[in-house]
């Protein structure tokens, strides 16, 4: 692998990971936070981030998190920021999202044994 190569597959790894983060039926819609990637330095990511970006397939979120309250009154979690990555409507429909989407479909299917 040559050295454009090299960045372009950490250029499509990142992207992949953005695409797997926001369709995850596990995320209540927090974006991913740049430290967030796996065995790609923090560095690197901004650098490939700030490229994607640029392209328009995914934007920096900030978004405030309420504190969040147990029907007794009770404080069940503090209110907080959350910073990180999405993908914009152009990012969604790029073949490497619509691939995500489907591998999750799959593995909910699997998980929750639905059958059509």
């Amino acid at each position: 692998m040559n050295k454009k190569e090299q960045e372009n597959f950490k250029y499509n790894i990142i992207f992949r990971m953005i695409c797997a983060n926001d369709v995850c039926c596990m995320n209540p819609g927090y974006p991913l936070p740049a430290k967030g990637f796996k065995n790609i330095s923090y560095y690197m990511a901004k650098k490939l981030c700030k490229e994607l970006k640029e392209e328009g397939l995914i934007r920096f979120y900030r978004a405030y998190i309420p504190a969040c309250f147990s029907y007794e009154g009770e404080l069940e979690h503090d209110a907080f920021f959350v910073c990180g990555w999405e993908t914009t409507e152009k990012g969604r429909e790029t073949k490497i999202y619509k691939e995500e989407e489907i591998q999750e479909q799959k593995m909910i299917k699997e998980c929750f044994e639905i059958n059509e």
